[in-house]
């Protein structure tokens, strides 16, 4: 079911570029004219304006491109490595940003020249793989094209660019309602097929919280959910404290939490205390009081680390 959705989505393509841009965009006449001008050992700047110049689409939709003369100036008579890619794939962006400036017309440039291996960045893409804003134009284009060869390999698809398509057309026809009015069935179909797929859900969620996960350690996240969501910031806090305390104390992974407690000897009444929280966390979160989970992360916070201090079981204290 998960293959088959994204694959009539692919085949809705030009559909729903006309009905959105009241004219078909035929990518794929672009793209062989672009392969054309590459096996034709042409310079770099040639390639690029057979794609600026094909009347088979338009490539002002992602952002403005520098003026031909400037083009030709940046690029000259080079002919870039493109044949080497992915290989190559850092050198090139980097190349090709220090031109172009913006991660756009980059993406552009490459999914015609390869696009087994590339796809389009664009807004509605990036908001159904949830690919929130890095620090670096870089990093956020390779998490993006990481999503897209992924899929190409999962679904089955020929190309990273066939499942960019592919999501270009469920986010704008599907979820957008573009193309509901007129194909209602196969719009149904597709969302439907879309709420289901939970490997594509994974995708969305983990794109969008790992820049919070780089930026905040989880007992600092719980903390600023603290105000907001008090059952997520206990359940954050709950999974840290355990694996904490495991981390610290002997431990086997089906040991209960008490008894692994039971060895900290001096510290064992404050840890049980936030283990009953945690507890509450995991089983009746809707019992939390604000002030239990702020014990919690502080309890969490002051368990050594790994291999940190003397041990605190009872026999090494009357050893």
């Amino acid at each position: 079911m998960a293959k088959d959705y994204l694959h009539t989505s692919l085949r809705l393509h030009g559909l729903v570029t006309e009905l959105r841009f009241g004219a078909t965009q035929h990518l794929d006449r672009v793209q062989r004219n672009v392969q054309a001008t590459l096996s034709g050992g042409r310079p770099t700047y040639e390639v690029i304006q057979a794609i600026l110049d094909s009347n088979a689409w338009n490539a002002n939709m992602f952002g403005h491109w520098p003026p031909a003369p400037a083009l030709r100036a940046a690029f000259g008579d080079r002919q870039w490595d493109l044949a080497r890619l992915p290989d190559s794939e850092s050198d090139i962006v980097r190349g090709l940003l220090a031109i172009f400036r913006r991660i756009e017309p980059v993406s552009v440039v490459l999914r015609f020249v390869s696009p087994k291996d590339y796809g389009i960045v664009s807004p509605p893409v990036e908001e159904i793989l949830g690919v929130a804003p890095r620090r670096l134009l870089a990093e956020k284009y390779r998490a993006y094209l990481e999503c897209l060869r992924e899929l190409r390999d999962q679904r089955e698809f020929n190309t990273a660019a066939d499942v960019e398509m592919a999501l270009w057309t469920l986010q704008v026809g599907v979820l957008d309602g573009t193309l509901a009015p007129h194909r209602p069935q196969q719009t149904s179909f597709l969302r439907t097929s879309y709420d289901k797929d939970l490997r594509m859900r994974e995708i969305r969620v983990g794109n969008l919280t790992k820049p919070i996960f780089d930026d905040l350690g989880k007992l600092d996240l719980a903390e600023a959910l603290l105000p907001t969501d008090i059952e997520l910031a206990a359940q954050i806090a709950g999974i840290e404290f355990e694996k904490k305390v495991r981390r610290w104390l002997p431990s086997e992974d089906h040991e209960d939490l008490y008894d692994v407690i039971e060895q900290a000897y001096r510290q064992r009444g404050a840890l049980h205390r936030a283990r009953v929280v945690r507890n509450r966390a995991m089983h009746k979160p809707q019992k939390l009081r604000r002030a239990d989970v702020e014990y919690l992360i502080d309890s969490t916070k002051r368990v050594p680390e790994s291999g940190t201090g003397p041990m605190h079981s009872s026999n090494a204290a009357r050893a």
